[in-house]
């Protein structure tokens, strides 16, 4: 398995040259398994518009792609990449095939969300012009998604909205996918998301804030690098990558961040656009 981080970026596409060690693009995480023309993508920030580009130059689109992307949730800052990604357009005799996973709401369908993105006013085209096969999957919080050689848990998110956090499991390797949550308790983890990461071998975390930014931002749905640090040490979790960068966060701040976080966990590091982890 390879994780490949396109996006890291919390609220908004921050381009510029403040940016350009850890980048500037919103969430959007690649795992591959290895198996040929497959992807399995988390969350469409706007960081997926590389990805896909990546995908088409490895010969994704040669045959019947199959791709699974998993939504956290919906605010823009998670979908705004979807109509931007190349393989959704592909044209030839093969059809590239998408499963579309997102949490259930009270209002509107999944399929409807993504219809009211693409579509006017918003973007000129629609959805009946995408060229892929695209099949739209509801999930509520613990259910259990099986797919081939992988078991995908779920647990809910304490996110203005709602949101669902994932755990990926494969050939005794684990990745747990944890961003846009509030810590329910600034000193203890949360015992069912405790329970969701318990000893995965990487744990990607909403780090938006400081400790002591935290203060002034309650209620926002956003945690922070110390308690990220709580959650892996009480969940046994091997590796901890802090993610969903700050819009207002400068290279030289989360160079600084991650310096004192390394000082309080054994393997912890900054999500950057581009980081690759081989597990």
């Amino acid at each position: 398995m390879r994780l490949k981080f396109w996006g890291v970026r919390g609220s908004l596409p921050i381009p510029g040259k403040e940016t350009l060690n850890y980048g500037g693009n919103t969430s959007c995480v690649e795992i591959d398994t290895g198996r040929k023309n497959e992807t399995i993508i988390i969350d469409a920030g706007s960081g997926i518009k590389g990805l896909g580009q990546d995908l088409m130059d490895r010969g994704f689109c040669n045959e019947n792609g199959i791709g699974y992307l998993f939504l956290s949730h919906y605010h823009l800052d998670h979908i705004l990449g979807f109509p931007f990604f190349a393989p959704f357009f592909a044209k030839g005799e093969n059809k590239n095939s998408f499963t579309i996973y997102g949490p259930k709401t009270k209002n509107d369908s999944l399929k409807e969300i993504i219809n009211h993105l693409i579509s006017a006013p918003f973007f000129p085209l629609s959805l009946n012009r995408l060229s892929a096969v695209l099949d739209f999957k509801e999930i509520n919080p613990g259910e259990v998604i099986e797919l081939p050689d992988m078991n995908i848990s779920t647990e809910r998110l304490n996110h203005p909205g709602g949101g669902l956090a994932y755990r990926f499991d494969s050939n005794n390797i684990s990745v747990a996918y944890v961003t846009d949550t509030e810590p329910l308790n600034e000193n203890k983890a949360d015992s069912m998301i405790a329970g969701l990461v318990k000893n995965a071998d990487v744990l990607i975390y909403d780090a938006t804030y400081t400790p002591e930014e935290y203060v002034n931002k309650k209620g926002w749905g956003h945690s922070t690098w110390r308690h990220g640090i709580t959650l892996a040490n009480e969940a046994s979790v091997k590796k901890l990558v802090l993610f969903h960068h700050d819009l207002d966060y400068s290279d030289e701040r989360l160079a600084q961040i991650e310096k004192i976080a390394k000082k309080e966990f054994k393997d912890v590091e900054m999500a950057k656009e581009g980081m690759e982890i081989k597990l």
